[in-house]
């Protein structure tokens, strides 16, 4: 299993990107669960490594697909679909576990 979950602006501009892919081969890829902050969360002026931190590896545990809509209906204000939408990720949730 691996996933590569991000949020964007409408014009494609990253804000966060959730990856893990434990089985690449590609030696720049990271094995483990992690977060990359986009740039455009960033001050370019004022931040903390403004050149580079949005290409850190921030280590996070696994992260399911139900969480990411959880946290962008919740927290982000996106409108969900569906009117159950809470029992339907509780659903996919518990089937996981």
């Amino acid at each position: 299993m691996d996933y590569w979950y991000q949020y964007a602006l409408l014009d494609g501009r990253e804000l966060l990107t959730y990856h893990w892919t434990p089985e690449a081969i590609d030696t720049d890829q990271r094995l483990y669960p992690h977060l990359h902050v986009g740039f455009e969360l960033l001050d370019a002026e004022g931040s903390f490594m403004p050149d580079s931190f949005s290409k850190l590896h921030i280590p996070t545990a696994q992260v399911s697909l139900e969480a990411i809509v959880r946290f962008a209906i919740e927290e982000l204000g996106v409108a969900p679909i569906p009117h159950n939408w809470r029992e339907r990720l509780l659903r996919g949730e518990e089937a996981l576990s």
